[in-house]
């Protein structure tokens, strides 16, 4: 993901932090550095004078924006969850012949973010902080119940007669097959097992997890 969609209102932010149009635009490339550096170097390079020195502005006037490091990677937390959250309404929002349609396409939607490097970078970097540090633990609890919540949305339609625990439990199995999937092929890994074939066995998979 290269968009930035975290709403100027959010906890994570400083007050009035982005309230004109430039403070807007400042603030995608705040977050568009931090991630970077998160996904590619960790938690540790994550500091407020190294993302105020490669966005090219004061250290005070970064402070402006985010109080402390934690708030920065909340934000951008919150900045992922949102993305997904407006891809899911697009898709949502597309016409299609049945529901199981809709269901993959947000399937391969997943499955491609597992190519960008950044995206992927994220997510090892987030996976080996949460263990030691319950702010970034807490953080990816409310990560996976947003996706497992996008899922049961999609499966809703395709198996009303369902109970909602039902759905949940299989929302979390899906989930957890698309993710251990980035372990063996994200960031294009090089890897014995072609990518696309594994796209299209995850899809028949998980449509079977809904369907069975």
């Amino acid at each position: 993901m290269n968009e930035v969609t975290l709403d100027t209102n959010s906890a994570w932010l400083q007050p009035r932090a982005a309230s004109s149009e430039k403070g807007r635009k400042r603030l995608a490339t705040i977050l568009q550095v931090a991630r970077e550096i998160f996904a590619l170097e960790g938690y540790s390079k994550l500091t407020l004078r190294r993302v105020a020195l490669q966005t090219g502005i004061h250290l005070a006037s970064l402070q402006h924006y985010f109080a402390t490091k934690e708030d920065l990677l909340g934000a951008l937390l919150d900045d992922t969850n949102l993305y997904h959250d407006r891809v899911l309404q697009q898709i949502m929002a597309q016409p299609v012949d049945s529901a199981d349609e809709r269901f993959i396409f947000f399937i391969r939607h997943q499955l491609a973010e597992h190519q960008n490097i950044h995206t992927c970078g994220f997510f090892f970097q987030l996976w080996s902080l949460a263990p030691n540090h319950k702010f970034a633990q807490t953080l990816m609890e409310k990560m996976y119940t947003n996706y497992s919540n996008q899922l049961f949305q999609l499966m809703r339609d395709m198996r009303p007669e369902l109970e909602a625990d039902e759905l949940q439990q299989r929302a979390a199995l899906i989930v957890a097959m698309l993710e251990g999937m980035m372990l063996l092929v994200g960031g294009k890994k090089k890897s014995t097992v072609s990518f696309d074939k594994l796209c299209r066995k995850a899809e028949h998979v998980a449509l079977q997890i809904v369907n069975s």
